[in-house]
């Protein structure tokens, strides 16, 4: 087998520091796991020998996207290793009203970086718990533009957006999940929408809710938002299971 991705490479060579006769685990994005032993380096990729194969653990039988804002200190990037843990299909960057880390819209060059770095974060992450798919991490968007796409309300019986929603008089999340998980319907798809630490703004909650996103409550903390991200993915995929 010879590796031909930069990530992956990078990951092995400089990350890893892996040398000759090191032995890895390698996805391939599609369920399949192999565990190789590493040859000699090529000039343009990383030569490895397959030493057996598995398949690796289904993904969640409900796909959930997680929008949440990015985050000071790190917290970000360890939210996407334990989302990505956790089975999360799609981690979406936002922008809402009371976001502290602001995109950098004059160096695009400094938002594609901090892409490559998040997918890299969750491929290793992937692999680490041994799951069958990459999870896809998008560009930072603004709330407004998320919950008017296509990922928050698209036209299906079996996908339904929830928005976290503290100090409101909302539902909490694990009765909802309780409702959906005995209906005849099937669910496939949830979207959830995680504020800043200031909290979704009222006008925000207001265009979730009517751009056909449920509001839900995680119970009466006040928890951090890659917390609350956390919290809201363990549930739902407690209640429905993997695959």
């Amino acid at each position: 087998m010879r590796i031909y991705d930069p990530a992956v490479i990078n990951q092995i060579r400089n990350v890893l520091r892996l040398k000759r006769g090191d032995q890895v685990i390698i996805l391939d994005g599609q369920g399949g796991m192999y565990r190789c032993c590493l040859d000699k380096p090529a000039a343009t990729g990383v030569e490895a020998r397959i030493i057996d194969e598995h398949q690796a653990m289904d993904d969640p039988r409900v796909a959930v996207t997680v929008a949440l804002p990015p985050l000071r200190g790190g917290r970000f990037e360890w939210a996407l290793q334990k989302l990505t843990e956790l089975g999360v299909a799609r981690v979406v960057p936002i922008v809402s009203a009371r976001s502290v880390v602001k995109p950098q819209s004059r160096s695009p060059g400094v938002e594609t970086s901090k892409l490559t770095r998040w997918q890299a974060i969750m491929r290793e992450a992937a692999e680490q718990c041994e799951r069958a798919s990459i999870p896809e991490v998008r560009q930072t968007m603004s709330l407004s533009s998320f919950v008017n796409s296509e990922l928050w309300a698209p036209e299906s019986a079996e996908h339904v957006s929830v928005a976290c929603a503290e100090r409101r008089e909302a539902p909490l999340l694990a009765h909802l999940l309780r409702q959906l998980s005995a209906a005849e319907q099937p669910l496939k798809s949830m979207s959830v929408l995680v504020g800043p630490e200031g909290g979704l703004a009222d006008q925000e909650i207001e265009l979730a809710s009517d751009s056909g996103g449920l509001l839900v409550s995680l119970g009466g903390r006040i928890l951090r938002s890659e917390t609350a991200a956390i919290y809201a993915l363990a549930q739902i995929t407690f209640t429905f299971g993997d695959g």
